[in-house]
């Protein structure tokens, strides 16, 4: 039997004597377009929707042992419904980690019970993201970085100082005013805050305002005024 496991919410697979029973299939993730009809028109018209679509995944599984079945799937049930998004990992893919939901309609505690296997389903994030992406990188302004994935990563940004300033990449802009101390920005989350409070104040609104972004490949990095800034980069490779 497979000794393979997954991590889903902070806890293995193997916690709650289950085992992956077979190879499982992947899936890919696709950008997500609209096809119209037009009467009189020969084939379909394509809309861009700018996204990539999530990814529905199954994980097969086994109870390993005729112990106590009714505490296992009880337990398995509580691991896995919960509610959000959370992150996976996989022990065949060691570099990376999912955002993934658990989406199963049924039963998982009397499917466990009744049957001693099941076929769990999760929603996934079409991006996985590179472990090495989570490290805090110290920047220095002119520096360039590239990004490591296949896909434009959006950081958080880490910024001490005081004043205004400007942080540009690959020429796109976001100003700073009155910052003081420290400030966080988050592109992936779409979030600006100091500790637990927000901090959109503190972001110049203008026509070529932008959160910040890396395209895949090198990404030139600057910026102006009185300011030390470490990022998280969050490189992201499509599923």
């Amino acid at each position: 039997m497979s000794t393979a496991y997954f991590i889903f919410n902070g806890q293995k697979s193997t916690d709650f004597d289950l085992a992956i029973t077979t190879d499982i299939k992947y899936k890919s993730t696709s950008y997500d377009v609209e096809t119209i009809e037009i009467e009189g028109r020969d084939g379909v018209l394509l809309k861009d929707k700018h996204r990539l679509k999530p990814v529905e995944q199954e994980i097969p599984m086994k109870i390993k042992t005729r112990g106590n079945v009714h505490k296992i799937a009880h337990n398995v049930s509580e691991w896995l419904n919960v509610k959000g998004w959370q992150r996976l990992e996989f022990s065949w893919d060691s570099e990376h980690y999912y955002l993934a939901t658990f989406v199963e309609g049924f039963d998982v505690e009397e499917v466990l019970e009744v049957f001693g296997n099941l076929k769990a389903t999760f929603l996934l994030h079409p991006i996985k993201f590179r472990k090495d992406g989570e490290k805090q990188v110290n920047l220095t302004s002119g520096m360039v970085l590239t990004n490591l994935g296949n896909y434009p990563s959006k950081p958080i940004f880490n910024i001490t100082g005081n004043g205004d300033g400007t942080i540009t990449v690959n020429g796109r802009t976001l100003s700073l005013k009155n910052v003081q101390g420290s400030l966080i920005v988050d592109a992936e989350k779409n979030m600006v805050y100091y500790g637990q409070s927000s901090a959109w104040d503190k972001i110049v609104r203008t026509a070529t305002h932008s959160m910040p972004f890396f395209d895949v490949g090198k990404n030139i990095i600057s910026w102006t005024g009185n300011f030390t800034i470490t990022c998280q980069p969050n490189w992201g490779v499509k599923i």
